[in-house]
This record gives C-alpha cells, structure tokens and sequence, in this order.
C-alpha cells in the first residue's frame, strides 16, 4: 500500500526533489514535470509517492574508464565513470541500451549518479 503525503503548502524542497512522483494516477519524473509554475506555498496537492527498488550491481572492471575508442563516461557522464565495480542503488531513467542510477556504497562513503549501458551490469539483485 502506498503511503499519502498531504501539503496544504508547497516547501522550497518539495520542488527541488528528484523523484517519481504520482498526481491523481498519473506518474511524474518530479514535481517540476507535473506543474512548472507550482510555486512556493501555493495550491494543495495529495501525492503518492513511488517506492523505488532499491538494487545491488556489480559491474564489469571496463565500466570503471573510458578508453580512446569509446568515451561513454565524457559523453553521459561529464567524465566521472562509475567509481566502484559493486554498488547498491535505485534505477532513474531507463533505455533501450542504458540505464541512469542512482548509486552509493555506505562503507566508502560514495554516491553517484549517472548513466551505464545494461551490458556493463553483469549481476543485479533487489535488497
């Protein structure tokens, strides 16, 4: 069952928040989709917020750097590749070929988001 969130007002960080959201059954990428002019607080909304699966990857080494021949991490990425082979995280936006996550890994103390291509992902698990 999903929870309701109920705002009479609408909070600075409410706007700024990066998630899926849903607006009487229809789903956003974020507040900002949904209504562009929303502004700070103005208007009364119920959302439902979507609970995201949360993932273990593990990756393959070559996803760590780009090489001369393919430069995926300069061209997705603004040039920082993915820093660990195994990491846990959500799922953003997905391709045919690609996936944007959402990543970190507690005992390093490291969060990244960015893109990957499916092959790279040799081993997923819902946690």
């Amino acid at each position: 069952m999903k929870e309701e969130i109920i705002f009479t007002k609408i909070p600075k960080t409410l706007l700024n928040l990066y998630s899926k959201i849903m607006v009487d059954n229809i789903i956003y990428k974020n507040l900002k989709e949904w209504s562009p002019q929303a502004k700070i607080g103005e208007n009364i909304l119920i959302i439902n917020p979507i609970q995201e699966k949360k993932l273990r990857i593990v990756v393959k080494e070559s996803a760590l750097h780009d090489t001369p021949f393919f430069q995926y991490h300069k061209m997705k990425n603004n040039n920082i590749p993915i820093p660990l082979t195994e990491m846990e995280g959500i799922k953003l936006e997905e391709t045919e070929k690609s996936v944007k996550m959402n990543l970190w890994d507690k005992e390093h103390k490291i969060h990244w988001v960015g893109w990957l291509v499916k092959s790279w992902i040799i081993e997923q698990e819902e946690i």
